[in-house]
């Protein structure tokens, strides 16, 4: 709905930051913490963007909050899943199961970079 740099500034990410996300349920299938455990070895100027819900949140937090370098977010399910992918780098779908999911065409249509499992 708005710029991506204006976004990405809301979000407290500079023109360098480098953005990894994920977009679903914080489900044990759906693999969220390979997110976050992928930041520290990608280096200074990347960060973690997840967002959902789930019985791993606490778990995703605790992450969250042992990364390095900050600017790390975790989210709630958003209405409007555009504003947040305009923010992404790169998104992960790191499920151990699903060969689809939703989340992965919202990230084609926005035009965001996949990886996907």
């Amino acid at each position: 709905t708005r710029p991506r740099e204006e976004l990405r500034r809301d979000f407290g990410y500079g023109p360098t930051d480098k953005v990894i996300g994920f977009l679903g349920r914080f489900s044990d299938e759906k693999h969220p913490l390979a997110v976050t455990r992928s930041v520290p070895t990608l280096g200074p100027g990347w960060h973690a963007l997840v967002v959902g819900s789930g019985g791993l949140a606490d778990a995703l937090c605790r992450s969250i909050d042992n990364l390095p370098y900050g600017r790390h977010r975790i989210m709630p399910p958003v209405e409007r899943p555009g504003d947040v992918l305009a923010v992404m780098d790169c998104m992960v779908v790191p499920s151990h199961f699903e060969s689809y999911c939703l989340s992965a065409v919202e990230a084609w249509l926005a035009g965001v970079p996949l990886v996907m499992t």
